[in-house]
């Protein structure tokens, strides 16, 4: 090398030197950070940027802050994460609280997590308030795997959380991990504290276990203890207590809400583990489970009152090998498929179905991974939204091995499956889902169309469902003498002979006008309207006239699609014809609408001569104009 070249080369370093030096001041110059920034994050950041110090793989100041955005969908999936290591930790039983202080419109919750399992070390306490750190890093057969849920899902809901942990009597560890505090921090790299030695539980925290919680009632709440000086024993050898004072980011402001929607939903996410002897409390009161598929006669709704079949059928279960990648190796996951007793669960009444039974929940497909539910709702690629889905359940169980295929995030929330999962779990069942939606849309189209023999259709349920909601009362026959009632029994007796199905016996019939406050009679009388209102003995009577050409152009047509799946025209006109799948919603939407107009009708001409009159050249005008368009 020449002497003109080395001076070259030490020239150049040099200005390689000044212009870092300039483009690092640049830099400190323009970085602009919010008001809300924390202060000992901004300090590093200067003294990395202006002195060029090492630079952390963390900004510790920084991340925790991110974190409080991992993004739970709900406060019981974030307390879900405290579960799931109280369950890793061989729990058998997990107290849930949420402590409701204040005042109207400015309440405030402490909520906590308290279990009685194994317990923690103090080093181990402190791995594991560390973000990463775990013992169980990417083991697939448990719960967790990336040691990250418990720190995330606690700062996702307060600013600070206290670890309380013990494995002998008397000698509690505790361990704090505060977003201000840290954010306070001017250190690159930031150390876990040790853990401070306790003999009890501060008296902030011990009035969890022994005070009743202002939901639900004080009596129906299993306290841990009823005195301070007896939680260490009652406590036992091992345990651990999340504490999360003052949370400030909850999907409720009341612990009612709070409760009521963690009871429902870890009653479900942990079904299994409640099946075999795990017992979660919210505010002191016991969890029970609920199967999504109806199929555990461990699950809350096999004790619903009224039920002659209490479990789901099974239709089919298979197992399907997953490739873990495109091309890679395949593990088998169970898909189950049920069919929901709907011959005896939709003759219910919509209180039992909606609230009991929660059949309209969605709750059509619920994925497991080792046992614990990371999905329930509506999967399109499997089967689309229609009434007839609410009486299906499907079940897929996989391993922590398919986690990748299944789209399984650090914080559990959901699935996201692959294309090719879906494709694979559609192609081995979606046979089976469209001859079970055949069979349940069937006897729904008989339901709608002919009225069940022996009890009402499902539009006359529906609207007798729906009475109690209108504004505008109906007057309803109220019998004081036995004479009265006597007459009103007679009564009923005619008006059962007029409504009386085609092969529905008297007393069906008998039944059927007792309980219903909506019926339906068909006539055949060219000079009637296409349809008439009668109101007798508190009963709203639709009578539809078969001789006018609605029935033949409209209602008749309709009522056979709904029981056929499809209409005459598509039968004879169509190569290839399509089942009309709402056929039996429409009509029963149909009827709906003509029973609101009949009970309008009769509520405001019921007294008043002049606007029943009214009413009466109406329907008949009316029916004119509608018979002269239907049939040009």
């Amino acid at each position: 090398m020449t002497e003109n070249q080395t001076e070259y080369r030490v020239d150049e370093e040099i200005d390689i030197a000044d212009n870092l030096d300039t483009e690092i001041q640049l830099a400190a110059d323009v970085a602009t950070w919010g008001d809300a920034s924390p202060r000992g994050g901004r300090a590093v950041m200067n003294r990395i940027m202006k002195d060029g110090a090492k630079v952390p793989m963390f900004f510790g100041q920084t991340l925790i802050r991110s974190l409080r955005d991992q993004g739970y969908s709900s406060t019981t999936s974030a307390l879900c994460e405290a579960i799931d290591n109280s369950i890793q930790w061989g729990s058998k039983n997990v107290r849930v609280y949420f402590r409701q202080n204040g005042g109207r419109g400015n309440y405030q919750i402490d909520a906590a997590v308290l279990d009685d399992g194994k317990g923690m070390s103090p080093n181990v306490l402190k791995l594991a308030m560390s973000f990463g750190g775990s013992l169980n890093y990417d083991k697939r057969s448990g719960i967790g795997r990336y040691g990250m849920g418990m720190k995330t899902s606690a700062l996702s809901m307060a600013q600070s959380f206290d670890v309380y942990t013990w494995q002998e009597p008397g000698a509690i560890y505790s361990l704090t991990l505060d977003v201000e505090e840290v954010g306070r921090s001017r250190l690159n790299m930031i150390e876990m504290a040790d853990p401070q030695l306790l003999d009890d539980l501060p008296s902030e925290v011990a009035s969890l276990l022994y005070k009743p919680m202002k939901w639900p009632n004080a009596d129906e709440q299993r306290l841990v203890a009823h005195q301070e000086e007896d939680i260490t024993e009652i406590l036992g050898q091992s345990g651990t207590l999340v504490y999360l004072p003052d949370c400030d980011r909850m999907d409720a402001q009341k612990a009612k809400t709070l409760g009521e929607r963690a009871i429902r939903e870890l009653g479900r996410v942990y079904r299994r583990f409640i099946d075999n002897g795990l017992k979660i409390y919210v505010n002191n009161r016991l969890v029970e489970s609920f199967d999504p598929a109806y199929w555990s006669q461990n699950s809350r709704h096999a004790g619903v009152e009224g039920l002659k079949e209490t479990r789901s059928r099974l239709v089919t279960a298979k197992q399907i090998p997953i490739e873990k990648a495109p091309g890679g190796d395949k593990v088998m996951v169970s898909v189950r498929v049920y069919e929901l007793p709907i011959e005896d669960w939709s003759k219910q009444p919509r209180a039992v179905r909606k609230n009991a039974l929660r059949i309209y929940d969605d709750q059509v497909v619920t994925i497991l991974r080792n046992d614990r539910e990371m999905f329930v709702g509506i999967v399109p690629e499997i089967a689309r939204r229609h009434s007839d889905l609410n009486w299906i359940r499907i079940q897929i169980d996989f391993t922590g091995e398919l986690d990748e295929a299944f789209g399984i995030s650090s914080n559990k929330q959901g699935v996201r499956p692959k294309p090719y999962v879906w494709e694979a779990i559609s192609a081995a069942i979606g046979g089976d889902i469209k001859n079970l939606r055949e069979k349940i849309h069937k006897f729904q189209a008989t339901d709608a169309a002919n009225g069940q023999r022996g009890g009402p259709s499902s539009a006359e349920r529906q609207a007798n469902e729906a009475e109690s909601a209108q504004s505008l009362h109906m007057d309803a026959p109220n019998p004081t003498t036995p004479e009265e009632e006597q007459a009103l029994e007679d009564h009923l007796k005619a008006l059962a002979i007029v409504v009386k199905h085609e092969g529905e016996d008297e007393d069906a019939a008998l039944e059927r006008v007792r309980n219903s406050r909506y019926l339906t009679r068909f006539v055949h009388d060219p000079y009637w309207p296409f349809y008439h209102v009668e109101s007798r003995a508190g009963r709203i009577i639709l009578t539809l006239n078969a001789a006018h050409p609605f029935y033949d152009k409209v209602y008749r047509p309709l009522s056979e699609a709904a029981l056929t799946g499809r209409s005459d025209d598509e039968q004879e006109d169509s190569g290839n014809p399509g089942a009309f799948l709402g056929a039996g919603d429409v009509l029963t939407g149909l009827q709906l609408m003509l029973f609101s107009l009949a009970r309008t009708q009769s509520a405001m001409s019921s007294k008043d001569e002049e606007r029943a009159h009214l009413f009466d050249g109406l329907r008949r005008e009316w029916s004119n104009a509608f018979a002269t368009q239907l049939t040009m």
